[in-house]
C-alpha cells in the first residue's frame, strides 16, 4: 500500500524558519552508499527544496507522495546533490 503525504511546502513559508536561499530549487539525487541508492530506487530522482538550515536542505518528492528528508547540500553521505535551478 502506497501511503500519500501532504505536500509540505507550505509549512516552511508559514514558520519562517527553514526558508532559504535554495528553496523552490529543484535537485537531482544520485545515491552514493547502498541506502542513498535504494531511496533513489525507491522514491525517484527528482527532490524540490522546500527548507533550509545551516548546510542542510530539506527535499520533498513532486506529487502524489511527498517523500520528504533532510539531506547536505555539500557532501552528504547518502547522496550526490545536484541542483538543476542554477
Amino acid at each position: 500500500m502506497v501511503r500519500h503525504h501532504p505536500d509540505f511546502r507550505k509549512t516552511c513559508e508559514l514558520n519562517g524558519e527553514h526558508l532559504g536561499p535554495n528553496v523552490g530549487k529543484h535537485l537531482k539525487l544520485a545515491g552514493k552508499s547502498r541506502h542513498g541508492k535504494n531511496r533513489v530506487r525507491e522514491q525517484g530522482e527528482a527532490w524540490e527544496v522546500i527548507g533550509e538550515r545551516d548546510d542542510m536542505a530539506l527535499v520533498q518528492t513532486p506529487a502524489p507522495e511527498h517523500h520528504i528528508r533532510w539531506i547536505k547540500l555539500n557532501n552528504d553521505r547518502d547522496f550526490i546533490v545536484e541542483i538543476l535551478d542554477v
